[in-house]
């Protein structure tokens, strides 16, 4: 059996065989603005407003959206979280709970595969306002920290699940895209409200 059939069907196929199905074309970059880090990238990103943060660990990430963005009102949701500040239960099904158009930005960190990234990107798209973005973090194919630590092969599929949205959509562009040290970036989506203007 060659690598190839061996992987079909995988996030590693896809990385090794398939990138050129979802490469972004020039068109999707032409407003792209590149930012050091995902700390810095909050200074780009609307102030007072509504926002939400689905995946949120320990909290260190909220700290610094508070700090730097002061908004009226931030959603917090994670699946494994007993703190009352934040709502427990899948992402998905709790940004549907939201009105469409609701939210000014919504910060994606969860588990990172191809099939809830597919998902998040979906009901996310109807959450926002017009103009609004969609931040996604680990915008990597390969958790090659994990796999130094604990020698661990975990692969992400935000890259696939994000390029496939951009690209079979005509409202979205990459507005922001940070430049990590260490290659975990994120990219920001922005909803284009007049598509014809573009």
């Amino acid at each position: 059996m060659t690598l190839e059939n061996k992987l079909k069907g995988s996030i590693q196929y896809d990385l090794m065989f398939g990138t050129h199905k979802f490469e972004l074309e020039d068109k999707h970059l032409e407003n792209c603005k590149v930012v050091s880090n995902r700390i810095n990238l909050l200074d780009y990103l609307p102030k007072e407003s509504v926002c939400a943060e689905l995946g949120v660990l320990e909290g260190k990430y909220t700290k610094e959206i508070i700090s730097r963005t002061n908004p009226t009102e931030l959603v917090l949701v994670d699946k494994n979280s007993d703190s009352e500040n934040i709502i427990k239960g899948d992402s998905v099904e709790v940004m549907n709970t939201f009105e469409d158009n609701y939210f000014d930005w919504i910060y994606i960190d969860t588990d990172h595969s191809y099939e809830l990234t597919k998902k998040e990107l979906e009901v996310c798209s109807r959450k926002v306002k017009d103009d609004g973005y969609i931040a996604l973090h680990d915008y990597i194919w390969y958790d090659y920290f994990t796999s130094i630590l604990d020698d661990s092969d975990i692969y992400f599929g935000v890259v696939k699940a994000v390029n496939e949205f951009i690209l079979s959509r005509g409202d979205y562009e990459v507005k922001y895209l940070t430049l990590e040290s260490g290659m975990y970036n994120t990219i920001v989506l922005r909803k284009i409200k007049d598509v014809s203007k573009r």
